[in-house]
């Protein structure tokens, strides 16, 4: 892959700024909030890249042996603000869906007012110097190969009329370790699904583990049931009820028990566990807080694009741009 030098370092020491500023603001009906930075001492190792100590709300962390690891990555993203020229750093989640391409979101690569100078992703648990973790997991990305709905402009609020189109792929010509597969997307009605076809529903995602927590990414995954999903809005004294799908073509999670999506969740996956194994039915896109002191990790919804809805996309991107 053509990439200078130059622009790859910006992407790995851009990794020491994570904790500022990791992942989206949170964007829902209240408005957008940013969560407050915690003075916590995470200490970066910046000759090894990586954090000499160490996410998903109430969930466990993924075993580097579950199978299911093997198809989730970190992405790693530099942008500069058009009108400081300040650099941020943030970190989402992607999944593997075929050998040379990556699910994620979409504003995990365009920001309004911000410039995208350089990004990464990452095939380990996480980027931890204990673990086994190491420079030669990190993967420069080519930014002429991302690839975005032409629907899609930058994220800033979640349209009431409107899909957000939140939905990216990434192709690249990287090598991957060998035991890296992809996981299949689904073709699961929602509106038809029963327990005979989806046991439960599970989240995964590098993202932190509380609203007000920054931490280094480590994959985290947690269970939930298939009636913690939310096909549809709610209905109101002016408006009634309408599909979530095919409205806005995304779907809802309730952060029920504390258990759900947080920052760096984003473009993570919603999968449906079925007799066949493992699907993709969603990619992390934003999160609503339910409540006054904003705690949208907690109790709030974590909203994701609803992939089946894009899927003639996607398989164009990875017809057009199989590498």
């Amino acid at each position: 892959m053509k990439k200078s030098s130059s622009y790859f370092l910006i992407s790995l020491l851009s990794l020491n700024l994570l904790l500022i500023s990791c992942g989206k603001s949170f964007k829902g009906k209240t408005g957008t909030t940013t969560p407050p930075t915690k003075n916590i001492a995470y200490k970066f190792d910046s000759q090894n890249m990586c954090w000499s100590q160490s996410s998903i709300v109430g969930g466990s962390l993924m075993s580097e042996n579950d199978p299911l690891s093997k198809s989730m990555v970190i992405i790693l993203s530099t942008f500069e603000d058009i009108k400081t020229n300040t650099k941020h750093a943030y970190h989402c989640s992607g999944t593997l869906i075929e050998k040379n391409h990556i699910l994620s979101a979409a504003h995990c690569f365009q920001k309004v007012g911000e410039k995208l100078l350089a990004a990464s992703f990452v095939t380990a648990n996480n980027m931890n110097c204990g673990s086994s973790f190491n420079k030669n997991l990190v993967f420069p990305i080519n930014l002429d190969q991302i690839f975005y709905p032409k629907e899609f402009t930058a994220f800033e609020q979640p349209s009431s009329n409107s899909a957000n189109n939140d939905i990216a792929i990434v192709s690249f010509e990287a090598i991957l370790p060998t035991d890296y597969v992809p996981l299949p997307l689904s073709s699961m009605d929602l509106k038809k699904i029963n327990s005979n076809q989806v046991k439960n529903l599970l989240l995964v995602g590098y993202g932190s583990t509380g609203t007000n927590k920054n931490q280094p990414p480590s994959l985290r995954s947690v269970v939930k049931s298939t009636t913690d999903l939310i096909l549809q809005t709610n209905t109101t004294n002016t408006s009634a009820s309408k599909s979530l799908i095919d409205t806005f073509k995304i779907i809802g999670v309730k952060q029920r028990n504390a258990k759900g999506g947080c920052t760096g969740d984003s473009g993570g996956a919603l999968l449906l566990n079925t007799p066949q194994g493992y699907e993709i039915m969603g990619v992390g896109s934003y999160i609503v807080p339910l409540d006054t002191k904003n705690n949208a990790c907690e109790f709030g919804e974590f909203y994701y694009t609803h992939s089946l809805s894009y899927i003639d996309w996607i398989k164009s991107v990875i017809n057009k741009k199989s590498l």
